[in-house]
């Protein structure tokens, strides 16, 4: 196990900029999740950690060593990938086996660390099948034992999920967890899909464009978004962002939209007047209400509501034409498609985000 440093990294293909100035320490033990859409930096940033990619600035650590320009099999790292890259002609065992027998490990220590990586994964009955032989989810086990029987420092896995249906996806990634917890090994893990990152990340790292927007737990991402594009990013259905004007003085400050106006008591050094900003909220903290003469509640149009079991997700439309989702648990009280209602906010963070840097500048908490 080890910690991993990426000291002022950056990465130009040409003139283009794939990382930017990337300033990142993975704790020994970690499980590290980069996350972004395609394109944003997150598989090159991994193959930099790796030794695929070379960066053009900037220093990579592993543990005390200087790695930045060490081939691959000298950095003492593992890699999954999402295709799985086993060696169709060679058995389960086979595959566990061969980065030991290229190394010149005695067969018997080789045996039992097979024995061990594939009774840890499930895969023991497996070992005399090949490739072609396994479902999706076990040839995923047997690249994930490939790497475990090297015992390395760091893991590196780049989406190795994507190619598994959603109900094994789900399973193999409480396998991951529970995998994680048993070794204490420090895992990269790269994903474009935020479920994945918010469930098996012990941090997050969300990037853009080669830079990286956010960084801390999946609470702390989800609760206190740094920018709009990550509070968007985050979060199944996304936040919901309403334009308008803040103004008035704290403790007495306003939120103006489409008409009406929303009561925020903000703190902090921010200034009111006519301030352009949006108003960024999650699904489930809003609701709908009968407004009485001293609440706020915003007037929207129901266009669609999916019910999805234990909950229901309802699209509106304010008066103005912007798009809210509500998330109701309370499946007693849905509204109907071309139902006119009132949305207000529940229990929940309220956060204000400044229109020309898109950054937080306040978060407001609501507690009724």
């Amino acid at each position: 196990m080890a910690e991993v440093r990426l000291s002022n990294i950056t990465k130009m293909f040409g003139m283009q900029t794939a990382v930017a100035t990337m300033n990142l320490t993975i704790t020994d033990g970690e499980f590290m999740v980069l996350v972004g859409p395609s394109g944003c930096g997150k598989t090159t940033t991994l193959r930099m950690i790796a030794g695929l990619e070379e960066p053009t600035e900037g220093d990579i650590y592993i543990g005390t060593r200087n790695v930045t320009y060490l081939e691959p099999k000298d950095r003492d790292i593992a890699m999954v990938f999402q295709n799985y890259a086993l060696y169709p002609h060679m058995k389960v065992f086979d595959n566990l086996a061969y980065s030991m027998k290229l190394a010149g490990v005695a067969k018997q220590r080789i045996r039992e660390q097979v024995d061990t990586a594939a009774a840890l994964l499930g895969i023991a009955n497996l070992l005399d099948r090949y490739p072609r032989e396994l479902s999706g989810g076990q040839q995923q086990r047997v690249a994930l034992g490939r790497a475990i029987v090297r015992q390395p420092q760091v893991f590196l896995m780049d989406e190795p999920l994507s190619n598994l249906d959603a109900k094994l996806r789900v399973q193999t990634r409480a396998e991951l967890i529970k995998l994680h917890q048993q070794l204490k090994t420090t895992v990269v893990y790269v994903t474009h899909d935020q479920v994945e990152a918010m469930t098996m990340g012990t941090r997050i790292v969300v990037m853009k464009d080669g830079i990286v927007q956010q960084v801390g737990t999946p609470a702390e991402i989800y609760r206190q978004p740094a920018n709009m594009f990550v509070g968007a990013f985050v979060g199944s259905p996304p936040m919901q962002f309403l334009r308008g004007e803040l103004s008035g003085e704290q403790d007495d400050a306003f939120f103006k939209s489409e008409g009406f106006a929303i009561p925020l008591p903000v703190k902090g050094d921010i200034t009111f007047d006519k301030r352009n900003v949006s108003l960024g909220f999650r699904p489930e903290n809003l609701t709908f209400c009968i407004a009485t003469e001293n609440d706020w509640a915003i007037p929207c149009i129901v266009e669609v509501v999916e019910n999805i079991g234990g909950e229901a997700l309802v699209h509106a439309r304010t008066t103005g034409g912007s798009p809210l989702i509500v998330k109701l648990t309370d499946l007693e009280t849905i509204p109907t498609p071309g139902e006119q209602v009132k949305v207000r906010a529940a229990k929940g963070n309220l956060h204000l985000f400044d229109m020309a840097s898109t950054l937080c500048v306040a978060t407001v908490k609501v507690t009724a």
